[in-house]
């Protein structure tokens, strides 16, 4: 059955559910009171995906398992695999940060990323991949940021960017570039307060 027909066979409630994503711990463990949470999340509201954090690779493997197996219709599974799988999730190929790829100035490189971003993602079933980091690193004062962006050069970081999302599309998975209006020109981390992009229309353009 296509995607079109699902939808169409849906009531609200289970339309509505779809729209929602939710968040976990990758280490949080069989039997916690976060992860039985999240699986009655996932069988009652009938969320349309989850994001998976901090762990290991085995813990993210078997977590995806019993969300999947709970879910009444496939979850559509993401986590912040910027600098590859291991950002997230200790056990993956360690590459390093975007800003090291963007020292070498090699699209190949940042493509190489992707693929491997792409192959190590789809492998654990966690397709949606919030990467890459398409913030220019502009503001010396940015807490957020700095060795999460290809670099300080816009043209710089939308080719590397571009070239990462291209691997990770090659693997079969989504990439997900973040974030607007641009992280990398406040002087506040947006996990602990709200910053503001400083200038007028013309420049945020």
């Amino acid at each position: 059955m296509d995607a079109a027909a699902l939808l169409a066979k849906l009531d609200l409630r289970a339309k509505a559910g779809q729209l929602f994503v939710s968040w976990i711990l990758s280490s949080s463990k069989p039997g916690s009171d976060k992860r039985k949470a999240m699986l009655s999340h996932v069988r009652e509201v009938g969320l349309g995906g989850v994001i998976l954090s901090l762990g290991s690779v085995e813990e993210a493997a078997d977590l995806v398992t019993d969300l999947q197996a709970a879910a009444p219709l496939p979850l559509l599974l993401a986590s912040d695999f910027e600098g590859g799988v291991a950002a997230r999730l200790s056990g993956a190929c360690a590459m390093g940060n975007q800003m090291l790829v963007g020292a070498s100035g090699l699209s190949r490189l940042a493509r190489s990323m992707g693929e491997v971003t792409g192959d190590e993602a789809t492998a654990l079933g966690i397709p949606w991949v919030f990467a890459p980091v398409l913030d220019v690193n502009s503001n010396p004062s940015n807490p957020i940021i700095n060795v999460r962006s290809f670099g300080a050069d816009p043209a710089a970081v939308a080719r590397l960017g571009s070239a990462f999302a291209q691997g990770v599309r090659s693997r079969g998975a989504m990439p997900c570039g973040k974030h607007f209006p641009g992280h990398g020109d406040v002087s506040s981390d947006s996990h602990l307060s709200l910053p503001t992009v400083p200038g007028d229309a013309a420049r945020l353009r």
